[in-house]
C-alpha cells in the first residue's frame, strides 16, 4: 500500500529556496572565478608580450645590425671591429640574461630554485643590455630562506631597478646583498638578517613628493610587509637614491 505523500511544510519550501539561492550564488562566483583567471593569464601573456617585444627583440635586431656590418668594418679598421665585437658580445649576452629572466617569469619553480645571488646577477645583466646602464655588484650567497622571502627579495630588486631605469636618470647603480651570518653549522637552521641596497647616483626625489608612491614604492612596501621585513628609502632631489630592504629570520 503506497505511504501517501507528505506536504512540505512552508519552512521546508524556505530552507529548499535558499539552498537553491545559495547554489546559484556559487555558480555565479565559480564563473566568475573561471573568467578573472582566464582575464589575468590573458594579461600576463600580454605583458610578456610587451616585455619580450621591447628588450630581447631590440637586442637581437641591434645585435644583427652590428654583426652585419662588422666584416666591412674589419677591412677598414680592426681596432673599430674589435670595440664592435665587444658590444656584440654584449648584446648577445644580455639577451640571453633577459629571455632567462622572462623563462623565469613562465615557471615560478624554477625562480625558487634559482640562488638569489644567481637571480640578481641575470637580473642586472638584462637591465644592462636593455639600458646601457651600469652596476656595481657586491653580492653574496645567501643561506636557506623560506620562498616567499626568496621570491619578495627577487621581486622588490626587480621593481627598484626598474624604478631606476624609468626614472633616476642615473649613470651607475650599486646593488649590494648580503647575509649576516653568512651561513650556519651543517644541520642547524639559518638564523640571522638577509639585506639589500640598490643605490643610484640619479636625480633623486622628496619623501613627500605626493607622486612618489606612484613610483612603484607602494609594490615594494607591499613586498616587504607580506614577510615582515624593514624597508627604508633614502632619497634627495640631486643626491640620488638608496632603497634598503632588511628581512629577519
Amino acid at each position: 500500500m503506497q505511504q501517501p505523500v507528505q506536504a512540505i511544510t512552508p519552512k521546508e519550501s524556505d530552507l529548499i529556496k535558499r539552498i537553491v539561492i545559495d547554489l546559484a550564488i556559487l555558480a555565479d562566483d565559480a564563473r566568475l572565478f573561471e573568467n578573472t583567471q582566464a582575464l589575468v593569464a590573458t594579461e600576463e601573456r600580454n605583458r610578456l608580450a610587451r616585455d619580450l617585444h621591447d628588450s630581447v627583440t631590440q637586442v637581437l635586431f641591434s645585435a644583427s645590425l652590428v654583426a652585419e656590418v662588422l666584416p666591412q668594418i674589419w677591412k677598414r679598421d680592426p681596432e673599430m671591429a674589435q670595440q664592435s665585437l665587444d658590444e656584440l658580445r654584449r648584446l648577445t649576452h644580455g639577451a640571453l640574461a633577459e629571455m632567462r629572466t622572462m623563462l623565469l617569469e613562465l615557471r615560478p619553480s624554477a625562480l625558487i630554485k634559482t640562488p638569489l645571488d644567481e637571480l640578481l646577477a641575470q637580473l642586472t645583466e638584462a637591465i644592462t643590455s636593455r639600458s646601457g646602464l651600469p652596476f656595481q655588484l657586491f653580492i653574496e650567497k645567501i643561506p636557506s630562506i623560506p620562498e616567499e622571502v626568496h621570491t619578495s627579495f627577487y621581486r622588490v630588486a626587480q621593481e627598484g631597478l626598474n624604478n631606476v631605469v624609468k626614472h633616476a636618470q642615473a649613470s651607475l647603480v650599486t646593488v649590494s646583498l648580503s647575509a649576516t651570518p653568512a651561513s650556519s653549522e651543517p644541520g642547524d637552521v639559518w638564523e640571522g638578517e638577509v639585506k639589500l641596497v640598490i643605490k643610484d647616483n640619479g636625480r633623486g626625489f622628496s619623501l613627500q613628493n605626493e607622486h612618489a608612491e606612484h613610483m612603484g614604492l607602494s609594490i615594494i612596501r607591499e613586498r616587504a610587509a607580506l614577510i615582515n621585513a624593514r624597508m627604508s628609502i633614502d632619497s634627495q632631489p640631486g643626491l640620488g637614491t638608496e632603497l634598503t630592504l632588511v628581512w629577519n629570520n
